[in-house]
């Protein structure tokens, strides 16, 4: 070998004409485009006729040159020209953008709600793509919309469309959280009014222990109408099994973050989980208002809690619980994670012979770890709601 390491020299030497072959490419390309973009401004210019192609994905070309793209209801162009040309460009495309846009948005209109969807940081999609976005309101589960469309938007399809999605919302928050809704046509008394207006006020689980002087008035025919409901009382929570769906969690998830305005950038939680850790980016009463519930370093779903309260009452021995799999398969969590939730709940860790763990209670003054308020601020009841000043009757 007449140089030393020449394997090495090779991999280098490879390496070196791969950069430039890709850099002659780019070059190339650029040129090439260049010099279309140069013929195009200079037809734009001297304002002869213009062939404007707008593709079913949306792309929009003028004599074969990318100029943007429509997405939605917007177009979005592409920054590559200077402003002076860009002018020109959106000047030549003005008509036919805004025949393709009204023309879309008589689509819209005449579409099926299937075609539309709501993204977990609060976008409403249309076939994809975002066409307005939620913005705080003084009701929780009325935000308003901001719609997103081009200014080349005939006025009349604008305030169409604003109509139109504000009736899609309404019907979309109603139908997921229907069980929820089904509590405002309830004609029951007090006090089970008070508890059904709590319930509904933290969106759907609640401590048992915020309405435990309530629940004691309550008469054969009030639990009838809770069970009517869908409502269960278990041990420690009020809950309703019908909005433990996911997709009903999701939209809570979504409403929460939307009404507490949280920065955007947050990701959407795996509710499909029946418990799961603590993550620092999301606040408890975020955690509890999807049906979950700290106990120890586990946030555990409302309706697993219960039947692992049952079960755990149901196995232990005078007071004595020892580890078991079905126990830890119930909670989904490892043997730390059960450690901590026993903890929470009264039990301690045997270190002598017995095996597993015994109830002491909990030490006095100790409460278990939950939102008071749902980290909710004061939010205005709908005046056309049946729960309407119900406070000043509980």
């Amino acid at each position: 070998e007449w140089v030393e390491e020449s394997s090495g020299w090779d991999l280098k030497t490879r390496q070196v004409e791969d950069y430039l072959s890709d850099a002659l490419h780019q070059n190339l390309t650029k040129r090439f485009v260049d010099q279309k973009t140069s013929v195009l401004v200079k037809r734009l210019r001297n304002k002869k006729d213009i062939q404007v192609d707008i593709k079913e994905d949306g792309v929009v070309a003028v004599e074969g040159v990318m100029a943007g793209r429509i997405q939605g209801l917007r177009f979005l162009d592409e920054k590559r020209e200077n402003n002076s040309n860009r002018s020109l460009l959106k000047n030549a495309i003005r008509k036919p953008l805004s025949g393709e846009i009204n023309k879309r948005a008589k689509d819209l209109l005449s579409s099926i709600n299937i075609s539309l969807s709501l993204s977990f940081d609060g976008a409403v999609l249309w076939n994809g793509f975002p066409i307005a976005r939620l913005r705080k309101s003084n009701n929780f589960y009325k935000p308003r919309l901001e719609i997103l469309t081009a200014p080349l938007m005939a006025q009349n399809l604008r305030k169409a469309i604003k109509r139109f999605l504000e009736n899609w919302l309404i019907d979309y928050v109603e139908h997921n959280l229907r069980s929820l809704f089904k509590l405002t046509k309830s004609n029951s008394d007090s006090p089970l009014r008070g508890v059904l207006f709590q319930f509904f006020e933290r969106h759907g689980s609640l401590p048992k222990s915020l309405v435990s002087g309530q629940i004691k008035q309550l008469s054969g025919t009030d639990y009838k109408e809770l069970k009517r409901l869908g409502i269960q009382i278990g041990r420690e929570e009020l809950f309703m099994p019908g909005l433990l769906h996911t997709k009903a969690r999701q939209l809570l998830f979504i409403l929460w973050n939307v009404f507490n305005q949280t920065p955007s950038g947050y990701s959407m939680l795996d509710l499909s989980r029946v418990s799961i850790k603590v993550e620092p980016e999301f606040a408890i009463s975020l955690y509890e208002i999807v049906g979950y519930r700290l106990r120890g370093d586990l946030l555990i779903r409302v309706d697993i809690l219960e039947r692992f309260l049952g079960k755990i009452k149901k196995i232990s021995n005078n007071g004595l619980l020892t580890t078991d799999l079905e126990l830890l398969n119930l909670l989904g969590c490892n043997k730390e994670n059960f450690d901590s939730v026993l903890t929470a709940l009264g039990y301690k860790l045997q270190n002598n012979n017995v095996s597993g763990y015994k109830f002491v209670g909990l030490k006095p003054g100790t409460k278990l770890k939950r939102s008071q308020n749902m980290g909710i601020k004061a939010q205005a009841v709908d005046e056309n709601s049946p729960f309407y000043k119900l406070k000043e009757l509980i």
